[in-house]
């Protein structure tokens, strides 16, 4: 038995415990929806973990596909509807929705998934399909990085205080978790892991920051 399900395994409680706050704790936080579900999903892929290293049961890879593909586009739909910029996000969700019915629909979806001594490596068609890979890779980073961008631009040019933090520890959670996996990913190539197991190893800080956001918020409403 490697520590992966140990960590997994915890880290999902938590972050399950912490969806649980938000929602009734911070209902009048316009962030609480999304956040909660966002917590939710990361839970769900870090059981994916425990489940595939505890079972070998590949059915958990195809799961944990699915639950962090659409963590971009909550986060970044988040960050807009915070913002007041309220239009139709319907075709923001096009991107994983796609991938998680390509997920469940292809048989040889799933190549290989090994439970390491910290990490999780599997193994999908987007790993020898960069047609399919580089757009899954560019619907990460850009919906990511437009959601950083918005965040600090907002911290830089708001006055108000509560909303300054409020930007400032969701951009902060995405930054935590974003670059230590790139950091990890660029120094540890050998450990041949796939870039949502490091993700979300680091997911942790993340759910701190963005309850810790959520809460701000929540208060700021009741005034």
């Amino acid at each position: 038995m490697c520590f992966t399900p140990a960590i997994s395994l915890a880290t999902a409680i938590t972050e399950w415990v912490l969806a649980l706050i938000l929602i009734t704790s911070f209902r009048k936080s316009k962030l609480t929806p999304y956040f909660s579900i966002i917590l939710l999903l990361l839970g769900i892929y870090q059981f994916t973990e425990f489940m595939l290293c505890f079972s070998a049961n590949l059915i958990w890879v195809r799961v944990g596909f699915i639950a962090y593909s659409f963590l971009p586009v909550l986060g970044l739909h988040a960050t807009l509807f915070y913002l007041n910029k309220r239009k139709n996000f319907t075709l923001l969700y096009a991107i994983p929705i796609v991938y998680s019915f390509l997920a469940l629909l292809t048989p040889n979806f799933v190549l290989s998934g090994t439970c390491m001594r910290l990490f999780v490596s599997v193994k999908t068609i987007l790993s020898n399909n960069p047609l399919l890979a580089l757009p899954y890779m560019l619907y990460y980073i850009i919906f990511i990085t437009i959601a950083f961008i918005y965040l600090v631009r907002e911290y830089l040019k708001v006055k108000d205080k509560t909303r300054k933090k409020v930007s400032f520890f969701i951009a902060l959670g995405i930054f935590c978790m974003t670059l230590p996996t790139f950091i990890v990913l660029q120094i540890f190539p050998i450990f041949n892991v796939n870039l949502p197991s490091v993700l979300c190893h680091f997911a942790l800080l993340l759910a701190i920051l963005f309850f810790i956001a959520a809460s701000l918020d929540s208060r700021q409403t009741r005034k």
